[in-house]
């Protein structure tokens, strides 16, 4: 038979949410549409996002934040967009593609920091997907 596997969370929302420090080690679903915002920083809290379903009709975003709300450029890492390396430094917000971002899409988010100011390397992300462009950083 398969394992039981204890405590295993997925957060799976069609709305926009704020994710919090008792989801940390959940599973996120990323819909078309979602705005997705992190909690306030706590070192140690950890996000797996993985797309849901082909983002076809809006763009969805995960954001950082400085107290789950006011969104301040906070990532730094890397996603392998299809192949190819793009630095997250310094950036708030990273864009699944309407278009591109199919179910291929995992994201990792780490908190490694309690910074809040603008440019502090609090969350530490990496990812892949499985075709370029499906992910875009911005600040």
């Amino acid at each position: 038979g398969v394992p039981a596997v204890a405590g295993f969370h997925v957060v799976d929302k069609d709305t926009d949410f704020t994710l919090s420090a008792a989801d940390s080690g959940a599973y996120v679903a990323v819909k078309s549409g979602n705005d997705i915002k992190l909690p306030t920083p706590e070192v140690g809290l950890n996000y797996t996002f993985f797309a849901a379903e082909d983002i076809a009709s809006t763009d969805a975003t995960i954001k950082s934040t400085s107290d789950g709300s006011a969104v301040v450029a906070l990532m730094f890492g890397s996603i392998t967009d299809g192949g190819a390396a793009d630095p997250i430094d310094n950036d708030s917000t990273l864009t699944l593609n309407n278009g591109t971002a199919t179910d291929s899409v995992i994201i990792r988010a780490y908190c490694v920091g309690t910074g809040t100011s603008a440019s502090n390397q609090t969350w530490l992300i990496e990812g892949q997907t499985g075709v370029s462009g499906s992910v875009t950083p911005s600040s």
